[in-house]
């Protein structure tokens, strides 16, 4: 018999949420960089093990309700995952242990933004979702603060589940498949295939210039830039010939990522190229453009 669920990852920003789903799907599946925001819409990834399968769902960073406004957030994160099985409340250990220590944690600008969506998923979530908190980065932390922290904020939810992982180093995380696993209920595979489609290579594929322009530019031009797949074509040689198109809002943007000579632009071509031939296993030809998004129309 298979099983299936659906498991969102929802957490503030920098709380480790794509390194997370990248631990669990035992592969690239989210871009990851130190910049907060990195993720700036629900991504996918299955895992399949054995009889069953998860669908997980890493989501941008829960905001305060002030930054939330400005980004023009149009609904809540309980709503968009209101089919999920399972969610996982990542939190930032080594952040909310720094915070106790102060005693400031309740009064944090993360704390309160975490603890009322933790609630909106009580309140409409599927009947009998699970609700997870997740301790990350527990190696910068000391034993006796993790109890402390997890009293804390078991005080003001009360989780189905409290794991305490670090994700970069990979510490916790069959544990955290192993509960998942368990909680997947009965019912058809959501991919019959095992896989995922060419859509969302395509997608990780445009996800990953997106990363390598994060790391290359230091000011807010990545955020505003955004990139598309132009053409995706498999040869018959088993490489794929990729060619995508990067968006900006100002002139001054396309110069800079263009670079001194096209420096920049091929500097970061070569790093996602690199990249994308170890995500893909095969050779990759990557061609990069940068246009000029204009109100009314797309300038070259």
């Amino acid at each position: 018999m298979q099983h299936c669920a659906i498991v969102g990852i929802l957490g503030a920003p920098n709380a480790g949420k794509s390194t997370l789903l990248n631990q669990l799907a035992g592969r690239k599946r989210a871009i990851v960089t130190h910049k907060a925001n990195t993720t700036i819409e629900p991504i996918r990834a299955i895992v399949n093990d054995g009889g069953t399968q998860l669908l997980l769902i890493d989501t941008p960073g829960i905001l305060s309700s002030r930054k939330r406004d400005e980004a023009g957030d149009p609904k809540s994160l309980a709503n968009a995952l209101e089919d999920a099985d399972v969610f996982l409340l990542m939190v930032d250990a080594a952040r909310s242990g720094g915070e106790m220590r102060r005693g400031s944690l309740e009064t944090s600008a993360f704390f309160q933004p975490l603890i009322k969506e933790a609630a909106e998923i009580r309140r409409g979530g599927s009947e009998g979702a699970k609700l997870c908190l997740v301790l990350n980065k527990i190696d910068l932390l000391a034993k006796e603060s993790l109890l402390e922290l997890t009293v804390l904020w078991n005080r003001h939810m009360n989780f189905d589940e409290t794991f305490f992982i670090s994700a970069t180093q990979g510490d916790g995380i069959k544990d955290v498949l192993g509960y998942l696993a368990k909680q997947a209920p009965p019912g058809p595979w959501l991919y019959p295939d095992g896989v995922e489609d060419s859509e969302q290579e395509r997608h990780l594929a445009s996800e990953i210039t997106r990363e390598k322009l994060l790391l290359r530019l230091h000011q807010e031009i990545p955020y505003e830039a955004s990139v598309a797949q132009e053409r995706w074509e498999r040869r018959k040689d088993g490489a794929l010939h990729i060619e995508q198109m990067i968006y900006v809002r100002r002139e001054q943007h396309r110069k800079i990522i263009l670079g001194k000579n096209g420096s920049v632009i091929r500097d970061v071509s070569t790093s996602a190229r690199f990249e994308m031939e170890e995500v893909f296993g095969c050779r990759v030809h990557l061609f990069l453009r940068v246009k000029l998004r204009e109100r009314g129309g797309v300038k070259s």
